[in-house]
């Protein structure tokens, strides 16, 4: 299919980003800046690794890890929606598990899904099994949301607007809105 996989550190941060970036807008979603992610990777140093999918030369899927003592993470992927047809998060995954064994790390966390959606289908087919992560938030006084089918409906709207944004304006935006969302 014409895909090629590269280990790319502080050099693909941009082509990371440009891939990371234009899927989270895609998805009618905030995502953090580029800044953020060079902060990751310089606080992190070998510790972080980022993976690069190309079609010819241009970055089409992507992802950074963050290794520990015994576990490697992956808490950013993502591909461009035009080239998805071609499966490069399967070419993706496959070389992160294959340098997770490689390496030795005992434990692979494929990050967070919601159970029956799609990103947790894709998990699921890789042999990942599932584990409940349990959140707690302390609220300063006392919130009652009077009905969850109109916030649900307003996130889509939200989400829906955000999708048709032009992608330096998401860019810019995106960073600044990003702190106040939980996901």
């Amino acid at each position: 299919n014409g895909l090629a996989f590269q280990w790319v550190v502080r050099d693909g941060l941009n082509e990371f980003y440009s891939v990371l970036s234009r899927n989270m807008r895609e998805l009618g979603s905030p995502g953090h800046g580029v800044n953020w992610f060079k902060s990751v990777v310089k606080h992190y140093g070998e510790a972080a690794r980022i993976g690069l999918v190309y079609k010819g030369s241009k970055a089409v899927g992507c992802g950074l890890l963050l290794c520990g003592t015994k576990t490697v993470a992956i808490p950013w992927a993502s591909t461009l929606r035009d080239y998805n047809s071609l499966n490069p998060n399967m070419l993706l995954y496959w070389n992160i598990l294959k340098f997770s064994i490689e390496n030795n790390y005992k434990e692979f966390n494929f990050g967070r899904s919601t159970p029956g959606e799609g990103t947790y289908k894709f998990k699921k087919q890789w042999g990942a099994t599932e584990r409940t992560l349990y959140t707690h938030s302390f609220k300063h006084k006392p919130c009652q949301v009077k009905s969850t089918g109109s916030i649900v409906q307003g996130r889509k709207t939200l989400a829906a607007i955000w999708s048709k944004l032009p992608l330096p304006v998401a860019n810019a935006l995106g960073p600044m809105l990003r702190k106040y969302i939980s996901l």
